[in-house]
């Protein structure tokens, strides 16, 4: 079978709750940032040390376990936050209260009081952060390649491990035209005189050989 993955549908299927409500209800979505449009809280909040912590309270249950950990729990029965809905009305109290809690202590002091919790969290990490990372650092995700012309070089490996067969980088980053031979000789079946003509009236381009 022919299989077709493209950008495009991709990102058009990643809309999900944005396409929902405009397939079915016309309603154009607004910008909220790193924030959710139907779920509240469920966003990005910057901490005292000016780093981030994206949080979910998908639900009531979530919710509560927030306002726990925050020691917010005063805002568990207020009548503005009953449940999702009227969270997602009163957005910018409740986001003001918790942007104002988070703000006071380190994002490192948030996550070590979140382990354990029964809500989603993370934080956004920069790069060195994220390769940092003790389980990026066990899967082992860096891999060093040598390249012809700049020597070894660094590469993300794939994501994606098979319990019976290999996956696995299996070169440098290519040299512009570095491939064109191959793909237009082994795969579409041209000749190799036909690439040189080609070559030569400036239709394509290959790596020195």
């Amino acid at each position: 079978q022919r299989i077709e993955c493209d950008l495009l549908a991709t990102q058009v299927a990643c809309m999900t709750n944005l396409a929902s409500n405009y397939l079915n209800a016309g309603v154009e979505a607004k910008r909220y940032g790193t924030a959710h449009a139907s779920i509240v809280p469920y966003q990005a909040f910057q901490t005292r040390d000016g780093s981030y912590i994206t949080i979910a309270g998908n639900n009531n249950a979530q919710f509560a376990a927030l306002c726990d950990r925050l020691d917010l729990q005063q805002l568990v029965t207020d009548q503005r936050y009953t449940n999702n809905g009227d969270r997602v009305t009163n957005r910018v109290q409740l986001i003001s209260e918790l942007s104002e809690r988070f703000a006071e202590k380190d994002s490192k002091d948030w996550l070590e009081r979140f382990e354990g919790c029964a809500f989603p969290y993370a934080r956004i990490n920069s790069l060195s952060q994220a390769f940092s990372d003790p389980q990026v650092v066990h899967k082992d995700m860096v891999k060093t390649v040598h390249h012809p012309v700049t020597g070894d070089v660094k590469v993300v490996g794939p994501a994606v491990q098979f319990s019976e067969s290999e996956n696995k980088v299996r070169g440098p980053p290519p040299l512009l035209g570095e491939h064109t031979r191959t793909v237009l000789t082994e795969l579409l079946s041209y000749s190799h005189a036909q690439v040189t003509e080609f070559e030569q009236q400036g239709i394509i381009q290959c790596a020195p050989q």
